[in-house]
């Protein structure tokens, strides 16, 4: 008789296969780990060079700019000009591109220090660093954006699970995209309580309708610079303003604001930071656009809208 072949049941094959992407799975993750390690390493060791090199420069009465490298996963700031002394904190950091894979690293010149902080808590990869929460890391976005001209000021107004910060924008859909860059959008007043709270919290003597008075008051002419940018919109001028994030809307309208709008199909809305004889802080106005922006009028402080309110919901 012939001998019965020998070879793998299905069973075993199955077995193999899982084994095999079991095996697969965690060489992925070492790799990933060995990758992560890799870069994080050769942030530090690029500020360390750094470091060395501004040393030397000091020591030797030379530059007082570095010589600035690329860092895989990483951007460099350090001021103007690679600057030794560092940026306007006084620390020369190394930036992740993404900061839940990376941590950050920062030089502190004056003491010769070199720390780290990472802000994931899906992992314990860079244990060595201080934990970044993301409230502070919420900040620092803050902190930065206000440095590159994109806020009124450096500061945010909290309530609930919502966070506020005026961003710049000579247009609706400029506010919009400042808004969207810092994970939010322009405001959506959803009930009376928080109009009360945005009203009470921005307007008043040293708060946002002050500096925006101040900012671009023009004497002899009608002021509209303190009526900031809202998340209330009539997008396709069907006759209803919607909330650009789907929420539902409380609109505290001014006499006559919603019918003029619609009539003259005017698609934005704004909240009134000012008081007249006809308006309240806090009412709620309709526009057109700001294409009424000339650069000319930007260039002399205008009496237009240039600044929205953007909205930030807290993550759980």
């Amino acid at each position: 008789m012939m001998e019965k072949e020998k070879g793998f049941s299905i069973i075993e094959l199955i077995i193999v296969l899982i084994i095999t992407a079991i095996l697969a799975q965690l060489g992925f993750v070492s790799f990933n780990r060995y990758t992560r390690r890799t870069r994080a390493f050769a942030a530090k060791t690029a500020l360390k060079n750094i470091q060395k090199e501004c040393e030397a420069n000091n020591n030797l009465n030379a530059s007082d700019k570095f010589t600035a490298l690329p860092i895989n996963g990483y951007s460099l700031d350090s001021g103007v000009n690679n600057n030794c002394a560092g940026n306007s904190d006084g620390f020369i950091v190394a930036n992740p591109l993404k900061s839940d894979y990376l941590p950050v690293w920062r030089l502190n010149p004056q003491k010769g220090t070199i720390t780290c902080s990472y802000d994931s808590t899906e992992n314990s990869f860079f244990i060595e660093c201080n934990r970044q929460g993301k409230l502070e890391r919420f900040k620092n976005q803050i902190s930065k954006a206000y440095k590159e001209g994109r806020l009124l000021e450096n500061k945010f107004y909290e309530r609930g699970k919502s966070r506020y910060v005026i961003v710049e924008g000579d247009t609706w859909e400029a506010a919009q995209a400042n808004a969207v860059s810092l994970g939010g959008n322009l405001a959506t007043i959803n009930d009376k309580e928080e109009n009360d709270f945005l009203t009470a919290a921005l307007y008043g003597a040293d708060k946002v309708s002050d500096k925006l008075e101040e900012k671009f008051r023009i004497s002899g002419e009608p002021l509209r610079g303190t009526s900031i940018w809202l998340g209330h919109i009539d997008k396709n001028s069907e006759g209803t303003y919607r909330s650009v994030s789907g929420e539902k809307t409380y609109s505290n309208w001014g006499p006559g604001e919603y019918s003029d709008g619609i009539g003259k199909q005017e698609k934005y809305t704004i909240l009134t930071l000012f008081d007249n004889f006809n308006r309240d802080p806090g009412m709620v106005g309709t526009v057109a656009n700001r294409q009424y922006n000339t650069q000319a009028l930007i260039d002399r402080g205008g009496a237009h809208i240039f600044y929205g309110l953007a909205e930030i919901k807290i993550d759980e």
